[in-house]
């Protein structure tokens, strides 16, 4: 035991060399280097003897083999061990008390930017519409003066344009970012995206949940995550805790701990995490979940949990048929329909936000100067001619205009194609897509059914949806994209849904008594088609199986 014991030798050459470097030890320090080497040799022919002679010479030296054990043990008494124990179950305790803490106050936030949301939709649909044009003037301007304040203010803090979600998976992967979870941070992206929300843009809220959730946990105890974040093992453990924010937000987002999970699970791939990352991962979304559920239902004063986006659509209407290989062939069209259109929406996006990044930075052209200068950065003190001028045209010039047009135009865009589809009119996001999950959507269809007809007035949203999305997402302000895309993807179903014949529809859904088919029926089964569109876009745009899963966990739908 002692030294000894944990040098690990796997050859006599190597033993040999051990025992050649520790020879003045062995011998006590009556030989020299070469001399022990040399009566190690005569005292054992072989590597394994010339171990033990070594061995027995170190035992005669408590010391050493004390201060040797005890480095690489931790402790030797138990009082050490003791103390250790104690440490190890203290850090345990403030992991799961950051965890519940950090679940209960992101669900509270959610709840706090839904609501706020909610009540500014409400108020905002009465006057999103041409029937009232002074009040459709008005709310237009109000939409404009609100996205513009919030672009100013996140233009003071970077780290809050964005969903947040490459942030994340970079400290995931074990790059902290600390700037990126401050509380200054956290303000401004719950502000920013409380009131983007409330202005109409077609934005989700999932991405920015997890950022947020993430800075929850950081500034909860920040000694806690400091000092763990210093050491290998402690780094994991922040990761867990990361790994459990990413899962809070989205269900918190949704009340959907499960497609939370899931999600959390798929951003860290091709990482597999241990046990205790899951079990992490799935008590704080339950819980987040549940506190979530619990304030709506309290605030919308209801017996029962509300949920966030529901249907009528009942179990099993709309889904028994003689045909289930038909059936399900049609659902697969529909999803491969959904993934296309969802890649090239991707693309699409990208090249938006590549060309409103370079009209926002596009260069003043000079006459002297063949590549013109550029537009100064916020703060930035400006050069050349401005740099003469008075100090209020240097402001006015360095105010970025093209920065606050680009925001401006989308959201008089966003606010006066969506007055002219009563299907839309500024509806909460929730609420269009409760609308788009109603079987009695198409019964009610005069209510919203525009000159085009039912299949051109669902393209017409569709095309209005697409864009606006894609215009809004690409603005740096924080945005997330589940929301919107669940709302494009149910718009294709619905689509998908209206260009089936009415004799294959009746073919699918024909009762094998031979009762005649309701209207009701009819209805669930375009729902149903809305359901599966919303799954199977907003899958292909975030590459997320999760988010099919959360769809039908929050419906409850079989």
């Amino acid at each position: 035991r002692g030294w000894a014991g944990h040098v690990q030798v796997r050859t006599p050459r190597e033993r040999l060399s051990v025992l050649s470097g520790d020879a003045e030890l062995a011998g006590h320090g009556r030989v020299e280097r070469g001399q022990g080497f040399a009566e190690a040799c005569d005292v054992a022919q072989d590597a394994e003897d010339a171990t033990t002679a070594l061995a027995r010479a170190l035992q005669s030296r408590p010391t050493f083999t004390k201060a040797r054990t005890a480095a690489r043990l931790g402790f030797e008494t138990p009082q050490d061990k003791d103390r250790l124990m104690s440490e190890t179950k203290d850090i345990a305790y403030k992991y799961w008390k950051i965890l519940m803490l950090t679940a209960f106050c992101s669900a509270s936030l959610s709840f706090a930017i839904d609501q706020f949301s909610e009540i500014a939709g409400t108020y905002r649909e009465h006057f999103t519409t041409f029937v009232n044009l002074e009040g459709l003037a008005g709310i237009t301007v109000l939409n404009v003066i609100i996205v513009v304040v919030v672009r100013m203010v996140v233009r003071t803090t970077m780290e809050c344009e964005g969903s947040g979600f490459p942030e994340m998976k970079a400290m995931l992967f074990g790059h902290m970012l600390d700037s990126y979870l401050s509380l200054r941070v956290l303000a401004i992206k719950a502000f920013g995206l409380a009131s983007l929300l409330a202005a109409g843009l077609p934005i989700g809220k999932e991405g920015p949940n997890c950022h947020m959730a993430a800075c929850i946990a950081r500034n909860l105890d920040r000694d806690f995550v400091g000092k763990r974040s210093k050491s290998v093992a402690g780094q994991a453990q922040i990761n867990k805790l990361f790994m459990a924010a990413v899962s809070v937000g989205v269900g918190a987002s949704w009340s959907a701990p499960i497609g939370g999970v899931i999600f959390a699970m798929e951003l860290m791939l091709p990482q597999v995490q241990d046990f205790t990352s899951y079990w992490g991962c799935f008590l704080a979304g339950i819980f987040g979940s549940f506190v979530f559920e619990v304030y709506r239902t309290w605030f919308s004063g209801a017996s029962n949990l509300v949920p966030l986006m529901s249907t009528n659509v009942l179990p099993g209407e709309g889904s028994v048929t003689s045909v289930p290989i038909l059936r399900m062939m049609l659902d697969v069209v529909l999803g491969i329909i959904c993934g296309y259109a969802g890649g090239h929406w991707v693309k699409m996006h990208s090249k938006c936000a590549k060309m409103f990044k370079d009209f926002r930075l596009a260069a003043a052209a000079k006459p002297s100067s063949p590549g013109g200068m550029r537009e100064p950065l916020l703060g930035e003190a400006p050069s050349g001619v401005m740099a003469k001028a008075s100090k209020f045209f240097g402001n006015v010039y360095n105010f970025q205009w093209r920065d606050l047009l680009i925001c401006a135009t989308v959201t008089v865009i966003n606010t006066l194609w969506a007055a002219q589809l009563p299907l839309l009119n500024g509806k909460p996001q929730p609420m269009l897509l409760s609308n788009l999950f109603d079987k009695n959507l198409v019964i009610d269809s005069e209510q919203w059914v525009g000159p085009v007809g039912l299949l051109g007035t669902f393209t017409v949203c569709a095309v209005m949806k697409w864009f606006t999305t894609m215009m809004s997402l690409a603005l740096s302000m924080p945005t997330g994209v589940v929301a919107p895309t669940m709302i494009i993807g149910g718009l294709i179903g619905r689509m998908f849904g209206s260009l089936l014949p009415d004799v294959l529809v009746d073919f699918i859904l024909a009762n094998p008594d031979g009762s005649p088919i309701t209207d009701e029926v009819r209805g669930a089964y375009m729902a149903r088609f809305a359901i599966i569109g919303a799954s199977a876009f907003c899958a292909a745009v975030t590459r997320a199986f999760a988010m099919a899963i959360t769809v039908f966990e929050v419906l409850s739908l079989p």
